[in-house]
């Protein structure tokens, strides 16, 4: 479920979960790879789309043991390992917002019933921790808004770095248009 980005010249490799700035975590390390391409064509850190060209995949891994062969990186020493995490009660209501209002995913035929949705989500969540091999392609996009953030990274990797958000009620106010 790990998706990770590197921005070799830096050193600097990024766990990334949804829900806790990961839009904005991508196009930063497509601007640190790609500097002069992605100022000249205009792109912006905050305001972009989701990357389907510049960078798309260029420096995005699901494996970590796969980046570091590909990348050949034979020590971490010297490199940092980052991740943006999220309040758990924030990111969960982002994302229902977000996935169920939002959007009108169906979310397991809930809609905006928050309670039912939280009741198939957990038992989703559960069924997945429970699963030996956890099977990454029966996970929806909800799923990956709403599963654990610690799911996301090996935290045995000596995460070097952890940017923790927390939002107001103010903000949640203000980005949602909830009263």
């Amino acid at each position: 479920m790990s998706e990770f980005q590197a921005a070799p010249s830096y050193h600097l490799i990024t766990c990334q979960v949804p829900k806790s700035m990961s839009l904005v975590m991508s196009m930063i390390f497509c601007l640190l790879l790609r500097d002069k391409e992605f100022i000249s064509a205009n792109r912006s850190i905050l305001r972009a789309p989701w990357d389907t060209g510049l960078c798309f995949g260029e420096n995005q891994f699901h494996d970590f043991d796969r980046m570091t062969q590909r990348l050949k990186i034979e020590n971490l020493l010297g490199w940092r390992l980052t991740m943006v995490t999220r309040e758990p009660a924030d990111r969960f209501l982002s994302g229902f917002i977000d996935r169920c209002i939002r959007v009108g995913d169906d979310c397991y035929t809930c809609g905006n019933n928050m309670t039912c949705f939280l009741e198939a989500e957990y038992q989703r969540a559960e069924e997945y921790a429970n699963t030996l091999k956890r099977n990454v392609k029966n996970l929806t996009r909800v799923d990956r808004h709403m599963f654990p953030q610690n799911w996301y990274v090996t935290f045995t990797l000596s995460v070097s770095e952890i940017c923790r958000i927390v939002s107001t009620m103010g903000s949640i106010r203000e980005n949602t248009s909830v009263s």
